[in-house]
């Protein structure tokens, strides 16, 4: 657990939280990507801790849910966009603060149907 992993590539996980046992409950997933990147949970919930958003190409595209835990979970919108396509970004921790406002270079494309 506490593990930190920066992520240049794309994400597709396999096995719910049991992949990344490390990193969903008090780790750190950063994507530092300069490309496209995509995120796939896989068929079982992934739940991510705290995500954090340093990409410099075009966005990271959710191919599935992305789901931040609500205990202590956070999203940090640092560089790059997150696009959701069809699919849902949940932060489920309701505390203030726990989503970083953003800024003009990163931020969430929500994509309505």
């Amino acid at each position: 657990n506490g593990k930190y992993i920066k992520i240049s590539g794309n994400v597709t996980n396999a096995a719910g939280n049991t992949t990344l046992a490390g990193i969903g409950s008090t780790g750190t997933m950063e994507f530092t990507g300069t490309s496209s990147q995509n995120y796939n949970q896989g068929s079982s919930n992934l739940d991510l801790n705290t995500v954090i958003m340093n990409h410099s190409g075009t966005g990271v595209n959710l191919l599935s849910m992305m789901n931040i835990k609500s205990a202590s979970g956070s999203l940090t919108l640092t560089n790059g966009k997150i696009i959701t396509g069809v699919n849902e970004l949940v932060i489920a921790n309701t505390t203030p603060g726990s989503c970083s406002a953003g800024n003009v270079n990163s931020f969430v494309i929500i994509i309505f149907l």
